[in-house]
């Protein structure tokens, strides 16, 4: 059922995607089912249905409920993320830091707390702060196979990362980063990153001063994105 309602978010299915929610409920009967269930649904109401509110607080109630600290962690990292791409870049990098302060945690939340901490730190203009969050987010990801969403998570340490890159005045390094990642993609199946990827090529090349080059990897991000 996750792997399901996952693919169908992806492919911008998102009302279908909360019927096959709403249809796995029954058989989430763990603390831990229920939770990694949570996590996706809140994803497909935040992202494709635009039901904010509705979304955290799912999340919030699945941190509160949650049977263990880790599975608590984890919840909460994912509702740090959430706290980025809704507009609170303090909050996104303050849950981030407090979790990745706490001893003990597993890859799965680690990747989650990096990504919002990179992003949000990234966002408020502490650049070496976030390029740290960033590698700890890489490294972890690393050691992660088996958490859902793992696509929303690289395309944020992407972000994370990147926007720090260019923040801090690293041109170069963004553009070889960038190149990087990209790269990545191009061997790896397709995948809604693609287009993110071409987008911060795209960036990177205006930022070091190659408008031709740029305008030509952001209308293919755009055509990606659309």
């Amino acid at each position: 059922h996750l792997a399901l309602l996952e693919a169908v978010r992806w492919q911008g299915r998102p009302d279908e995607a909360e019927q096959v929610a709403a249809a796995a409920a029954p058989f989430a009967t763990s603390a831990e089912d229920r939770s990694r269930l949570a996590v996706v649904r809140a994803l497909n109401l935040f992202f494709g249905l635009g039901q904010v509110a509705k979304a955290e607080a799912m999340l919030h109630k699945a941190a509160a409920d949650a049977a263990d600290n880790e599975t608590c962690r984890r919840t909460s990292a994912v509702h740090g993320v959430l706290a980025f791409f809704a507009g609170r870049p303090q909050q996104a990098a303050e849950s981030g830091t407090e979790i990745l302060a706490s001893e003990g945690v597993a890859a799965e939340a680690t990747v989650w707390a990096s990504g919002a901490t990179a992003a949000g730190l990234a966002a408020r203009g502490r650049t070496t702060e976030a390029l740290s969050a960033a590698a700890g987010g890489w490294a972890a990801l690393a050691r992660c196979t088996i958490e859902p969403e793992i696509a929303l998570c690289r395309q944020l340490l992407a972000h994370g990362e990147l926007s720090a890159l260019l923040l801090a005045g690293r041109v170069h390094d963004a553009v070889a980063r960038a190149t990087e990642l990209h790269e990545w993609c191009m061997a790896a199946p397709q995948w809604a990153g693609d287009a993110l990827a071409a987008g911060h090529v795209g960036w990177s090349a205006l930022a070091a001063g190659r408008p031709r080059t740029a305008i030509r990897w952001l209308a293919e991000a755009v055509a990606g994105l659309g």
